[in-house]
């Protein structure tokens, strides 16, 4: 190991409190996590980070994406990034699908415990919905709204 020591991330054991986000049906995340794989394609992204997102995929509502102590699957809120960054600007969504494997290159390099798995994802969240991405599928949301 380098001269940089690595925190122990298990200090944030239990402290994932969501509430019920958004909720996807299995055949809705298939295509909300095909829609970000072939986003990733246009990426030059290490293979690692490739291979976090498809451990993610691959163990979608499975027990290796669940952290028992919040109740929270990591494939619930890959899902939802997916969904709130989809019709954002090109900018803006490459940048976040950066942030989204930077992540599940780290977890599936230093760890993918399922307590690593969702915090890295829920913190990922956190930021997108604190953010103007947010803002804009708020406003898209209220426009859709008024003409139906």
């Amino acid at each position: 190991m380098s001269d940089r020591e690595f925190i122990n991330v298990h200090v944030f054991d239990n402290t994932v409190i969501r509430k019920v986000g958004l909720k996807f049906n299995l055949n809705e995340k298939c295509e909300l996590f095909n829609w970000l794989l072939n986003n990733i394609n246009i990426l030059n992204i290490e293979p690692h980070c490739i291979e976090g997102i498809k451990l993610i995929i691959t163990d979608t509502e499975k027990p290796p994406n669940k952290d028992i102590n919040s109740d929270v699957y990591a494939d619930d809120i890959l899902a939802e990034i997916c969904y709130l960054i989809k019709d954002v600007n090109n900018e803006d969504k490459l940048s976040i699908i950066k942030s989204v494997l930077e992540q599940m290159g780290d977890m599936f390099q230093l760890g993918r415990c399922q307590v690593g798995r969702v915090s890295r994802l829920y913190q990922l969240l956190k930021s997108i919905k604190e953010s103007s991405v947010d803002e804009e599928n708020r406003k898209k949301k209220e426009s859709e709204e008024k003409t139906n």
